[in-house]
């Protein structure tokens, strides 16, 4: 150790001390790493769940309603079927959420995507604005 000492040398400091001072370890498996592809990807993850947590939620509900739906009449008819219209539609943008989820993960994992599809997908991440189809000939 007395070796160590003379020549000016001083151990590296371990991954434990890194970590407590702060810093984030590249191509660590416990942290995650930190390039941007990784950082996306925990994201991506995290919003896959929620979504298909969702979806599983909506799945049942949609078929207690087509079943209300077939032994049902006039007005109490008509307020399921505008209910399950709009269930449907909360289905409907969970499953492009995770189709879309599934695809940016896919891309962000495939060596050959550049720094546009990162900045795409990140600028889809973040975005606040929410896009919404509006049926033919409705204006707002």
């Amino acid at each position: 150790m007395r070796l160590l000492d003379s020549s000016g040398l001083r151990p590296a400091p371990s991954l434990d001390a890194i970590r407590a001072a702060g810093a984030i370890i590249p191509n660590d498996d416990e942290t995650g790493g930190n390039t941007a592809a990784q950082q996306l990807k925990g994201q991506l993850r995290t919003e896959l769940a929620e979504w298909r947590t969702l979806y599983r939620k909506l799945e049942p509900a949609q078929a207690w309603l087509e079943g209300g739906i077939a032994f049902s009449q006039g007005a109490q008819r008509a307020d399921l079927e505008v209910r399950k219209l709009e269930l449907d539609r909360k289905a409907k943008e969970a499953e492009r959420r995770i189709a879309q989820a599934n695809a940016d993960i896919a891309a962000l994992a495939n060596p050959s995507s550049d720094a546009s599809t990162y900045h795409t997908i990140l600028a889809r991440l973040t975005s606040t604005v929410e896009l919404v189809a509006v049926p033919k000939g409705e204006v707002f």
